[in-house]
């Protein structure tokens, strides 16, 4: 593997650079590359983790991951290499969104005509020809790999859900995700044949179309199909790439982002029923089960300050023009004059005609029209000009008004009514709060229970297959274990519940209750676990009102744009019209 380089491979995966020799010249160990992305996927495709890490990632950024996983497994499958165990721990991610491929030296690879085998495998991503034979006898391909690739790009586009894991609808279904592999039990099949989907498992409807088919092609080839009809890591590259350019955001909440041709947003709904999957827009110390009315106060006094900004941004001292009195009515007399000197005139030249008095009379009216017309005529092409001048400045104010303004105060009035509704809901939910407050101990507790991953070799007879049921109905850790929802996993019957819950009491029996801690000196900082539904709606109302405040400050930031671009040219225009008031004072 050193020899060879990691040529193209070295900006996906993490290749061993150089060995590392014993004074005796045998090999000790080698060198490779660091990963400097932070996260193993799992810790990305898990709702919890991921909003402990990157609270403000949506679904976009888990399509972009996956997009970026296929492409590093094209990369590999290109430089010859087969990864072979595929896993939740093989793949690291980075903040934004790029990833690596680690644990290389497990990799299949080629060395003239010698195949260095991969020896291992995870059971949850080893297809279904592979699940009983001792794979370190196996020469794996790309197709293979294209099976793990496939288990890890759903974990990611549906919240760590794995596809073989699901409740029966039969009898003699297989209750453990290796059998159900084995069986081709995928689980999300419409109808469904060995098993259907989890409960609050996200629909497939999420996705598109085509990335629907690909999933089929992968986890149920048709009977008598070859298995190299699994799409390739570059098939699912080009199909992630096209789903990440053919997204939207829900106008509710700018977390939460889905594929284009959905009726509504499927994350809303998720949160209706209680799940909340991307925190982006709730405050904080509401997704973390604190109860905070001080975030409506917050949300208040914000509003009374962008509501003033966008009246004071809105609102122009317009230029007026008073004119001198009596003028109107001279200017309609002078408008008309030369019609009535022009009919004299003519009139005098025909009764007068062979007289040269007639001639000089009509010379005489026209000097008198000159004399008498000279200032009002320039007067009124002033008030001409005035006229001009009043409506290009309405049009460029009523431009700003009509626009970023108008909708602005439309969004300031709905928030307000809104706001006034989230009030009532607050006291509904301080009633429930004051029945509802944990005690401290509580709240240590469930922080303690938490702190324990359900992880591989904590609880016997439970491993990587078991873990990801347990992760696909929602329990990751030793506070999410619930009698009732433990009873729906398929396999979990009396004996490994009874594991699973004395690995919880043993843990509960070792903790130890602190009562100088913050949260039990402070009742304002006392959580409960679980949310109640009045606080639920009020939950709600606050993330909707965060939405729409954003959207009034960043109206109002355009409007602050607009604003400077015009002011330049009312500051001139109105001048103008000051230095032509005191000119038709003047002429008045």
């Amino acid at each position: 593997m050193v020899s060879a380089g990691p040529g193209a491979l070295a900006i996906h995966a993490a290749w061993p650079r150089a060995l590392l020799r014993g004074k005796d010249g045998r090999i000790e160990g080698f060198i490779m590359a660091r990963a400097p992305e932070p996260y193993d996927v799992h810790e990305i495709y898990s709702p919890r983790d991921r909003a402990r890490h990157l609270p403000d990632s949506d679904w976009g950024f888990l399509v972009r991951v996956a997009a970026n996983t296929a492409v590093a497994f094209a990369a590999a499958h290109a430089a010859g290499i087969v990864i072979g165990d595929v896993n939740h721990g093989s793949v690291r991610v980075g903040k934004d969104g790029k990833v690596r491929l680690i644990d290389c030296d497990s990799m299949q690879f080629t060395a003239g005509d010698r195949i260095y085998r991969c020896q291992v495998g995870m059971d949850t991503y080893t297809p279904p020809e592979l699940q009983s034979q001792r794979l370190g006898d196996v020469d794996r391909t790309p197709d293979h790999d294209a099976f793990g690739l496939a288990v890890l790009i759903f974990q990611l586009l549906f919240l760590g859900r794995h596809p073989y894991s699901g409740v029966p609808v039969k009898a003699g279904a297989p209750t453990e995700i290796a059998g159900a592999i084995a069986q081709h039990g995928y689980a999300y099949l419409d109808p469904p044949v060995l098993l259907k989907p989890p409960p609050a498992a996200p629909p497939l409807s999420l996705v598109s179309e085509d990335i629907r088919a690909l999933f089929l092609r992968a986890f149920q080839p048709e009977r008598g199909e070859a298995p190299s009809s699994r799409p390739t890591a570059r098939e699912w590259a080009a199909a992630l790439t096209e789903l990440a350019g053919g997204l939207t955001t829900c106008s509710q909440r700018r977390s939460h982002v889905y594929r284009k041709g959905l009726a509504s947003c499927p994350w809303c709904a998720f949160e209706q029923a209680g799940i909340v999957a991307f925190l982006d827009g709730v405050p904080a110390s509401l997704s973390a089960g604190k109860f905070d009315p001080g975030a409506l106060l917050r949300i208040s006094q914000r509003l009374l300050a962008e509501t003033a900004r966008t009246k004071r941004l809105g609102a122009w001292k317009a230029p007026s023009v008073a004119l001198p009195a009596g003028r109107a009515w001279r200017l309609k007399i002078l408008a008309k004059l030369p019609t009535f000197l022009g009919i004299g005139g003519v009139s005098a030249v025909l009764t007068f005609a062979s007289s040269g008095m007639a001639w000089a009379l009509l010379g005489s009216l026209f000097v008198v029209l000159a004399v008498l017309s000279a200032n009002a005529l320039i007067f009124y092409r002033r008030r001409r000009r005035v006229a001009k001048l009043t409506g290009e400045v309405k049009a460029l104010t009523g431009e700003l008004r009509n626009g970023a303004y108008a909708e602005a105060v439309s969004v300031a009035a709905h928030i307000e009514r809104a706001r006034l509704g989230a009030s009532q809901l607050l006291k509904q939910a301080q009633a429930s709060v004051s029945l509802q407050l944990a005690t401290p101990r509580e709240v240590q507790l469930r922080a303690y229970l938490d702190s324990f991953r359900i992880g591989p070799g904590c609880i016997h007879g439970i491993g990587a297959g078991r873990i990801a049921q347990l992760v696909s109905f929602g329990i990751e850790t030793a506070a999410d274990l619930d009698p009732t929802i433990v009873s729906q996993i398929p396999g979990f019957g009396d004996q490994l519940t009874e594991r699973l819950f004395k690995w919880r009491r043993d843990l509960e029996r070792r903790f130890r209750f602190n009562p100088k801690s913050d949260d039990a000196d402070n009742p304002r900082n006392r959580r409960r676990a679980r949310l109640s539904a009045e606080e639920g709606r009020y939950l709600a109302a606050i993330s909707s009102l965060d939405v729409q405040l954003r959207r009034l400050i960043s109206l109002n930031d355009q409007l602050e744009v607009q604003r400077a671009a015009l002011e330049p040219k009312v500051a001139a225009m109105s001048q103008e019209l000051e230095t032509l008031q005191e000119e038709l004072r003047a002429l008045g």
